[in-house]
């Protein structure tokens, strides 16, 4: 863990500044239109709720006189990784129908490359491990619920018509070729997986803590001396 007032401050004013180029082109905005279906892909939901919490660690970072890593929104920042890290390694997986030219442009290279991978060194240099609550992958799963029960909302408010366009933006949504039952296994599949994928970071969180209590003496399983938070863990 960094305890670096100016080293945060560099770190988050680059995501935010990448991370608002990065909106502005998911809208269209630089080819000077205006893409009104922004809101069907889940790499835009994710990052658009990283982003807002960056914002929030950045004025935080700001307000602060002390040399102290990041401590608001823990709950928020947990369920933004897992999104943002599944974005990553669902997008960069070999997808033999998508067009190549897609991961060349500036919005795929921010949203799905350079984004996820700063917003995961974010929360291994500068939050306070330690905090993740054993119940946090749970409440992770209502991005992608939420999420999901929206786009079959809208797929049904369409009369399940798939010559509109992007009706079923991901293969797992596509209830005609799919079938309800299969489309709806393979959501709860894309479900666990934020479990999964939280499951693993509230161990590298033990890990990390571990390493830190290596070189003092404490109890990994308690905060630091002079830690202001209660173990949550």
């Amino acid at each position: 863990m960094l305890k670096n007032k100016t080293a945060q401050l560099v770190f988050q004013t680059i995501y935010c500044t990448v991370g608002v180029i990065g909106v502005f082109d998911s809208l269209d905005f630089f080819d000077m239109a205006f893409f009104g279906e922004f809101y069907i892909y889940f790499s835009n939901w994710s990052n658009y709720l990283c982003l807002i919490i960056m914002f929030i660690e950045l004025i935080n970072t700001i307000k602060t006189t002390e040399e102290c890593c990041v401590e608001p929104v823990y709950l928020l920042k947990f369920i933004g990784m897992i999104s943002i890290v599944i974005t990553f390694f669902c997008y960069n997986f070999p997808d033999p129908a998508r067009n190549p030219a897609q991961n060349f442009t500036l919005k795929s290279i921010a949203f799905h490359i350079v984004l996820p991978i700063m917003y995961t060194i974010d929360w291994f240099l500068f939050y306070k491990k330690r905090e993740i609550k054993l119940t946090y992958p749970i409440y992770a799963t209502a991005l992608p619920t939420i999420y999901v029960t929206f786009m079959f909302v809208r797929a049904w408010i369409l009369n399940f018509d798939s010559k509109e366009n992007n009706l079923y933006p991901y293969f797992f949504l596509n209830i005609e070729n799919l079938g309800f039952t299969g489309a709806f296994s393979l959501c709860i599949l894309f479900t666990l997986c934020y479990i999964i994928v939280g499951v693993v970071f509230i161990r590298l969180d033990k890990l990390i803590r571990s390493k830190e209590c290596a070189s003092v003496t404490c109890d990994p399983a308690k905060p630091l001396v002079g830690d202001k938070h209660e173990n949550k863990l």
